[in-house]
């Protein structure tokens, strides 16, 4: 691949290299690592390039994904259903309020925690410009696959903003949960906030360790992976990128 000015990657050879990787996949004779050092490279071309590209680059990571995630819905049906379920957690919640039951509390507060995170992540890219491919299951939680031509082509702020916004969906439903609950359940309300709080203490302890470039934790995987570890990696390529791509390698 030639560079030019400031080691920047020229765009031609961008689009090579997505050919490339596009036409093993179909062929299905894809290897890791191609992909990998595609990203280290558009990492350093100019925004407007990326922009130019965003097409291929998303069908080429769907591709990519598809190989391991192959059950989905469309974009549109997995955030009705997301919506869907948030509102039976408000319902709920209304219901355990009104009749003072600890039951419907609890199912609120878990329908609730697992269907904020994922809207308030999703509802933060859509207002940032970014675009959804489809929805599906990752470990029995529901996510958002991103077009990721336009994350890629996306401002650092945005991306950094949008992982953090990830975070603070489940911590959010269980600290309503905990208000509302605590008048007629005291102790259910202060363990649904100390659960609040450690819950925001550990995706912070997430976030720290994936800014001081630790890669990979046991029983949590690849940081990356992860809407804590996806801010702090792309506040550290945001700060000093040299090393991001280093840590990345």
């Amino acid at each position: 691949m030639s560079e030019g000015a400031a080691g920047r990657p020229a765009a031609s050879d961008l689009r090579a290299w997505l050919e490339a990787i596009e036409t093993s996949l179909d062929q299905r004779t894809y290897r890791a690592g191609p992909w990998q050092r595609f990203l280290e490279a558009a990492s350093r071309a100019p925004r407007g390039e990326l922009r130019d590209l965003q097409a291929r680059v998303t069908r080429v990571s769907d591709k990519l994904h598809r190989r391991k995630q192959p059950r989905s819905v469309g974009f549109q049906q997995g955030l009705a259903l997301e919506s869907l379920g948030a509102c039976a957690g408000v319902l709920l919640l209304g219901l355990g309020a009104a009749a003072g039951s600890a039951f419907l509390l609890v199912a609120a507060a878990g329908m609730l925690g697992v269907t904020l995170q994922p809207l308030l992540k999703v509802s933060t890219g859509l207002a940032l410009g970014l675009k959804y491919s489809y929805a599906y299951l990752w470990h029995g939680e529901p996510r958002f696959k991103l077009e990721f031509g336009s994350y890629l082509a996306a401002a650092p702020w945005k991306r950094v903003v949008v992982h953090l916004s990830g975070m603070l969906g489940s911590p959010l439903a269980w600290f309503v949960v905990s208000a509302v609950a605590r008048p007629s359940h005291p102790t259910l309300g202060a363990v649904l906030f100390w659960l609040f709080a450690l819950h925001l203490l550990f995706q912070a302890g997430l976030l720290l360790l994936a800014v001081c470039g630790v890669r990979r934790i046991p029983g949590v995987g690849l940081l990356r992976l992860s809407s804590p570890g996806g801010a702090g990696f792309e506040l550290r390529q945001w700060l000093d990128p040299g090393r991001a791509r280093q840590a990345s390698a």
